[in-house]
């Protein structure tokens, strides 16, 4: 009852953003990040944010610990049905001992299947709502900040590098929206909005990584 895909997949899943947020950095007056032609037009990583994103993470670690709990308690309740079955030797097939055996070990079985059809679900209504929940916050901030600062189109793209050696990563890569952009990328303004700030941030802030999280 496996239900975590890969992350990467997941988020391809999602559909691309139609607006655009930044960060300011520092204090004050913050000017609207442009590029060196002026562009409002603006790039965004969604997978890097959800790989980084921390609230994100734990909700999903906290899932997999009740889903690996969950497998724990089913694998017991087949393992008592097997023990079941093994019992069921004992008894002489065709009598009513063997039958009424036979019976309760059927449905216990149907119960099983019954409540890992059910849990198997709900498992995925909430990992669904997490990705929800989540994403909603993610384009919530960027509206906000595409609008304070004049941006007015954020295309979605992939800045992972394609790996030769890997297939899926290959076909991945051709198959990606934004070949190659040279312009603005707020990933990691967005990723900033969405993350507390640290009591004791180190030395030179945040601005060394901006603009590309990828550099």
């Amino acid at each position: 009852m496996k239900i975590f895909p890969a992350l990467a997949t997941l988020i391809v899943a999602f559909a691309g953003l139609l607006a655009a947020e930044t960060f300011a950095q520092g204090t004050g007056s913050a000017a609207a990040p442009r590029s060196a032609s002026g562009s409002t037009v603006a790039v965004i990583d969604i997978g890097h944010i959800f790989r980084n994103f921390d609230r994100f993470k734990q909700a999903m670690d906290d899932l997999k610990t009740d889903f690996e709990t969950t497998q724990k308690h089913f694998q017991n309740q087949q393992n008592e049905i097997n023990n079941q079955r093994e019992l069921l030797r004992d008894f002489r097939p065709g009598t009513a001992d063997y039958r009424r055996k036979e019976e309760e070990i059927t449905r216990k079985l149907a119960d099983l299947q019954a409540e890992m059809a059910l849990a198997k679900k709900d498992f995925r209504e909430r990992e669904a709502r997490i990705f929800y929940d989540h994403y909603d916050e993610i384009v919530a901030q960027v509206e906000k900040q595409s609008r304070r600062f004049g941006l007015l189109l954020v295309l979605r793209y992939n800045g992972e590098p394609i790996r030769a050696e890997d297939p899926a990563s290959v076909m991945q890569g051709v198959n990606r929206a934004v070949v190659w952009q040279g312009g603005i990328d707020i990933t990691n303004y967005v990723l900033d909005a969405l993350t507390p700030p640290k009591t004791n941030p180190p030395a030179g802030g945040s601005a060394s990584r901006y603009p590309n999280p990828h550099r």
